[in-house]
């Protein structure tokens, strides 16, 4: 079951540097239901570890879209629509990338802390 959390991760990693927010918010969310309900067999420590890693990807990019909404509240008129499209590209871009950046050394230390403990182990 550790696999398809890895890949699951993967793929919202992917998402999220390709911008398509929404569609990493969706994966972090059924990577939680998949955590939670299917995956009970994992141990302690993937659980925990996998389940902030999607937290903390619902997390930013439900900030992200807050800052979004925030922005379109102070467009007083049709002249602040292209600042407002290129500030939004900017921020969008640099926030993609940092959750991106934040999940993938995330998932490598995750991953890293599995391998040591398996050759703990042995």
């Amino acid at each position: 079951m550790q696999i398809f959390t890895y890949i699951l991760l993967a793929i919202t990693i992917k998402t999220s540097l390709l911008g398509l927010g929404m569609v990493s918010l969706l994966i972090s969310l059924i990577a939680l239901l998949f955590i939670k309900f299917i995956a009970a067999d994992m141990p302690e420590y993937h659980t925990k570890r996998f389940a902030r890693a999607f937290k903390v990807a619902v997390f930013a990019h439900l900030s992200a879209y807050g800052l979004l909404i925030i922005k379109l509240a102070f467009v007083d008129g049709l002249r602040d629509i292209p600042a407002f499209i290129a500030s939004h590209l900017i921020i969008h871009h640099i926030l993609s990338g940092a959750i991106a950046g934040g999940l993938t050394l995330y998932g490598i230390k995750i991953f890293m802390y599995a391998k040591a403990s398996t050759l703990v182990q042995k």
